[in-house]
């Protein structure tokens, strides 16, 4: 009612399931990471893990830690809050159908999440330009695609085009990183940058 808006950034709370010191804490502690390859993924944890528990599945209450910021229209933070949370994902959406919806388009399944859809990118644009106004670098490098045939040669390499979708997810976390960070920051802890 006031013209501000409430973002909230949830993530899997993986530290829930994996404890510190733990043989699969210890595992994941020597990958780092997960890996992405050109047809497949290697999870830095278990694919029961990765992909079941701790994914953000449709309809399935998940624990989550969730980042819930209050923005002004001018893409100030007001305040926020970092709290551990329990969230049911109302539907499971991908780029191209989230893109429709953005440009116009009525698409199945969509309709009840069209004005929250509509209204989460008037946000990232506002926290876009807002990035863009401290002097925040773009690092949109081309990203390639590598096409495949049906035995898993490459047979192309494509330009990928991030849209709106995309970038809307990318705002929203970067906005949900610099508020941690700044948390992090001002109880004067050490923390990885």
């Amino acid at each position: 009612e006031n013209g501000n808006y409430e973002l909230i950034v949830s993530i899997a709370d993986v530290a829930h399931y994996i404890k510190k010191d733990s043989h699969l804490y210890k595992e994941a502690a020597k990958r780092t990471t997960s890996l992405y390859m050109v047809d497949t993924v290697i999870p830095m944890l278990p694919a029961q893990i990765s992909n079941g528990i701790c994914s953000l599945n449709e309809k399935v209450d998940r624990l989550t830690l969730s980042c819930i910021i209050t923005i002004t229209p001018n893409g100030d933070v007001l305040s926020y809050d970092v709290v551990k949370s329990v969230i049911n994902s109302k539907k499971k959406m991908n780029y191209d159908d989230v893109l429709s919806v953005l440009n116009g388009a009525s698409v199945s399944g969509y309709d009840e999440f069209k004005e929250t859809l509509l209204k989460m990118n008037e946000l990232a644009h506002i926290l876009r330009k807002e990035k863009m106004s401290r002097g925040y670098i773009d690092f949109d490098l081309d990203e390639p695609e590598v096409i495949q045939d049906e035995n898993g040669r490459a047979i192309d390499i494509v330009r990928v085009e991030r849209e709106d979708g995309e970038k809307m997810i990318e705002d929203f976390m970067i906005a949900a990183n610099e508020t941690v960070a700044s948390h992090i920051y001002n109880m004067d802890l050490p923390f990885i940058y």
